[in-house]
């Protein structure tokens, strides 16, 4: 399959994005008759996980998300409230057939299906495994007190009391 190109949206004359999700200088003859450009710019992993490029302007530079880039290029504008998803292949993959404009919500849905949303013991904050929650919940199933709960695992009350109510853990 070939490979399309379409101008970086705000960079129309300096940058081209492709439907693979590369992102180019075009190739060009300086003033002095010399080739330039025509070579696939570096990307890199922003903090969020998300490939980016550095885009220069009038001596400014930014650094722009990839999958944006491509969905602006080849779909259109981002509509209000969305933003860019990726699909099963995940944000590693910023090829067109990957993506499509989102609410934070549809975005919710797809980490959660695919496994990806910070919940149980893949959260940053979690102070049990999952196998845990699932044996505190079948001991709260005796009706115990929290605290007791609490002292026979080792945990605070408030994590059981969060369990119990269903605030945390609800997915074991």
């Amino acid at each position: 399959m070939a490979e399309n190109w379409l101008p970086v949206v705000g960079y129309e004359d300096l940058y081209e994005v492709s439907d693979m999700g590369r992102v180019r200088k075009p190739a060009r003859v300086d003033s002095r008759g010399r080739k330039a450009g025509g070579h696939c710019l570096r990307q890199q992993v922003s903090p969020k996980g998300y490939l980016r490029v550095c885009l220069s302007k009038e001596g400014e530079h930014r650094h722009h998300s990839v999958h944006t880039l491509v969905l602006t290029a080849f779909v259109g504008p981002k509509p209000e409230g969305h933003k860019g998803l990726h699909g099963n292949r995940g944000s590693g993959c910023n090829e067109l057939p990957n993506l499509r404009w989102g609410t934070p919500w549809e975005n919710n849905q797809d980490r959660k299906r695919m496994g990806t949303l910070p919940i149980g013991e893949r959260h940053p904050g979690a102070s049990i495994t999952d196998e845990v929650a699932r044996k505190i919940k079948v001991r709260l199933a005796g009706h115990p007190t929290s605290l007791k709960v609490a002292k026979e695992f080792g945990v605070t009350k408030a994590v059981v009391d969060a369990i119990r109510q269903g605030r945390t853990w609800r997915h074991v």
